[in-house]
């Protein structure tokens, strides 16, 4: 990422028209009360963890998006209604579901990411990079043919790089549609090379679709990469971290 500020969250925070922010959340720190905020439902899912580790970031993923929704949307964050639609898509259910406030949420390995804007559909992806025997099948299966001819067409050194890039990107792409695996990844081209613009340079059978998107290339922290998605142009994007 660029300039982060670090903060917890206190108090009603603002969105202007044009802007997105960015959260950046480490997981294992001690949930504390955090698990007071889950519904029923999220209880019995952390309940089913075996490992406390993965309880308790289970219980700080879900009880911090509910704490900025709530600062967010001037409200009590136990009475923030979340719900996941059939891609798993989240979305605002109850006395707030008619805001027009637009959210996401990824993790890996000890990381969350949360955004939140008022533009438009969005979504966002964060991936620990990390070695990958099978990187070159995976790509053949899931990426577009133009994605794997210009991962092919980078040196070695950078390719690892590249393909965390194109992952991140793709995956922000179809969670901001709501279609989740529903869309075939291989159905759109996004850029990979390092050093370059994120941007979706094309979907299949929407020649026009590309250019109502806009993808931002995030460096959330050192050895992860993570990609924006956001339906419509923006203004700025803001880097927040959270303070344990």
């Amino acid at each position: 990422m660029n300039t982060q500020i670090e903060v917890k969250s206190t108090g009603r925070i603002k969105l202007t028209g044009d802007e997105v922010h960015v959260w950046l959340v480490p997981l294992d720190t001690e949930p504390g009360d955090f698990a007071r905020l889950l519904d029923s439902r999220e209880r019995e899912r952390a309940e089913a963890y075996r490992a406390a580790r993965d309880r308790g970031r289970f219980i700080m993923r879900r009880g911090i998006l509910r704490m900025l929704l709530g600062d967010y949307l001037g409200a009590r964050p136990e009475s923030v209604g979340v719900a996941y639609d059939g891609n798993g898509k989240p979305v605002l259910v109850g006395d707030l579901q008619g805001d027009d406030i637009r959210f996401s949420l990824s993790h890996s390995a000890g990381m969350a990411l949360y955004a939140f804007t008022g533009i438009g559909e969005t979504g966002v992806d964060i991936e620990r990079i990390r070695e990958m025997p099978d990187m070159e099948q995976i790509a053949v299966r899931f990426f577009s043919r133009g994605e794997n001819e210009a991962l092919d067409a980078l040196p070695p050194a950078l390719r690892k790089e590249a393909f965390f890039n194109c992952w991140t990107r793709k995956e922000a792409y179809i969670k901001a549609t709501g279609e989740g695996l529903a869309c075939p990844l291989d159905g759109f081209t996004v850029s990979l090379a390092p050093g370059l613009p994120a941007r979706l340079l094309s979907v299949a059978g929407n020649s026009g679709d590309a250019s109502r998107w806009t993808l931002v290339d995030l460096k959330p922290a050192a050895g992860f990469a993570a990609a924006l998605a956001v339906k419509g142009r923006i203004g700025n994007v803001h880097y927040r971290r959270w303070a344990a």
